[in-house]
């Protein structure tokens, strides 16, 4: 029947010969390598659109198999060297090629062929090669499956435009005869064109859209639970400092009249106050006079040892006010070798003439931190860490964050210094996983400074539980997308069917008047 919806399997007219083709081959390979190269993503961190594959398809359509395969294996030459090992989840795409063409020929259109192909083989073979040869979790494959069927729109797009300018208007503009095609598969095909492209810009827009907004709300959150956790460690820094100022004024009633602290007034507040893992007393030139406990984990005696030098000292002299700065473990004389910072506190003592007459300092065991990020009621997915004001883990709950390792080589610094409140995106220490190796275990970060005791908050939020607090987004844009191209393939059939029996009706009049055969009135 003239009007049916079927393709034309023919062979384009003036398809160039063999060495042109390859060459050809070679032009649209090398030109959708320099496509590969561009970086777009619906999120900074998400998969990325790779557009050469539009240039794959228009060599597989226009030039045959062999060329085809060949402009694809060209184009996809970067990833391959980008991705090193990884590089063998790109045959996922060299599959889309041939695949999107075949099914192609048999439905009339690269779009919905493209969007078929990622429902069906694609979607396992994702499965099977970035889930099970890389690792990657469910929430990544499933918005890749997003970004691969909004990509190969895109690309099945181009590539199905310029392959309809080659067949019919390279040819006209040449002086030579144009392919025909079946009148109906004709119109299915713009029509189905013409309705996909304000639907799928739509979808994309709404896609984007969506995941901008759950990154923000994500990003409120982060910030919500950084403020709450700067106020619980105020709240113990300040607990602490109330406490050592109690001591420091017994320390000044006993030395106004003349005597030496009782060793056991030491000792007693210690057992009351466990949260400090060391408390001492200092003269007025930096001496260690007075220590719990007395002597180090090595055996060195912490008594006698000079503060003069260190900068909780220093300040608390110069300000004559409570002073505080996390240091080093064996820098402050608590436990030698160690590379664990603590934060020491130290209000100055003062003497009948108001003049500075040591400090008492004590050392805040680093535990009470960890038990403060642990009871703060932290939204899942969300990593909390206390660091100093020189960048160094204090406690964390994130396992990748252990006391003591720097992060000034990962977090903006410049950007930091100085700042009280600020919203960025970094790399965390690498883990060997492939999220880590193929860059893609980027973390949204919310840090609040604690200026008054040298120390700041920050809060990660890993991309991997961003993705997966996202899956319900991402579910949703899987169905609009569906939905659209059902809709589209709908309502093209339809018209095209419409618009085609009437026509092919009077074309058959009209051949039956060409050929002087006049059976009778027949219905319009």
């Amino acid at each position: 029947m003239e009007g049916s919806l079927g393709t034309d399997n023919a062979p384009a007219t003036g398809q160039p010969r063999p060495a042109i083709r390859f060459g050809l081959a070679i032009v649209l390979g090398a030109l959708g390598y320099w496509l590969n190269g561009f970086n777009l993503s619906l999120l900074p961190e998400g998969p990325e659109f790779v557009f050469g594959g539009a240039l794959a398809l228009l060599a597989f359509l226009w030039l045959g198999a062999g060329p085809g395969l060949l402009a694809t294996a060209i184009s996809l030459s970067a990833l391959w060297m980008l991705r090193g090992t990884a590089a063998v989840v790109t045959v996922v795409y060299v599959l889309e090629v041939w695949l999107v063409c075949r099914i192609h020929r048999r439905i009339g259109s690269l779009v919905a062929a493209s969007a078929i192909y990622w429902l069906t083989a694609g979607c396992v073979l994702d499965r099977l090669l970035y889930g099970g040869i890389l690792g990657l979790q469910t929430p990544f494959l499933m918005l890749l499956l997003v970004k691969q069927l909004l990509n190969g729109f895109i690309n099945a797009t181009v590539a199905e435009a310029s392959f309809w300018f080659l067949r019919t208007r390279l040819p006209a503009a040449l002086g030579h005869r144009a392919p025909t095609e079946r009148l109906q598969l004709y119109l299915f095909r713009r029509v189905l064109f013409v309705v996909l492209l304000p639907l799928f810009g739509l979808t994309f827009l709404y896609a984007e859209v969506a995941y901008e907004r759950r990154v923000d709300a994500a990003r409120a959150e982060e910030l919500r639970t950084a403020g709450d956790l700067r106020l619980q460690v105020e709240a113990l820094a300040l607990r602490q400092n109330e406490a050592l100022m109690w001591l420091g004024r017994t320390v000044e009633i006993a030395r106004a009249g003349g005597k030496a602290l009782p060793p056991d007034v030491l000792r007693q507040f210690a057992r009351w106050h466990s949260e400090f893992r060391t408390v001492g007393v200092t003269n007025q030139e930096g001496v260690v006079i007075a220590a719990v406990p007395e002597r180090l984990p090595a055996g060195e005696a912490l008594v006698g040892q000079i503060m003069a030098g260190r900068p909780f000292f220093v300040e608390a002299r110069r300000s004559m006010r409570m002073s505080s700065s996390p240091q080093l473990l064996g820098v402050d004389g608590t436990r030698a070798g160690a590379n664990e910072p603590t934060l020491v506190m130290a209000p100055p003592l003062i003497d009948g003439r108001g003049q500075f007459d040591g400090i008492v300092f004590g050392v805040i065991s680093n535990d009470r931190f960890q038990a403060v990020l642990s009871r703060v009621r932290v939204p899942t997915g969300q990593l909390p860490t206390l660091i100093t004001s020189d960048f160094r883990v204090i406690a964390s709950l994130d396992p990748r964050m252990s006391p003591g390792m720097s992060l000034a080589s990962r977090l903006p610094i410049h950007t930091l210094s100085g700042t009280e409140t600020a919203l960025f995106r970094y790399f965390p220490p690498p883990d060997g996983s492939w999220y880590s190796r193929l860059a893609m275990d980027q973390r949204y970060a919310a840090f609040q400074a604690i200026p008054a005791f040298e120390l700041a908050v920050l809060v990660d939020l890993p991309i991997q539980n961003l993705q997966a607090q996202m899956l319900g987004v991402t579910f949703s844009a899987i169905a609009v997308l569906v939905a659209t191209l059902v809709l589209a393939f709908g309502v093209a059939v339809l018209v095209s069917r419409h618009i085609a029996r009437p026509l092919a009706r009077v074309n058959a009049i009209s051949r039956d008047i060409a050929g002087h055969r006049f059976p009778g009135p027949a219905p319009l």
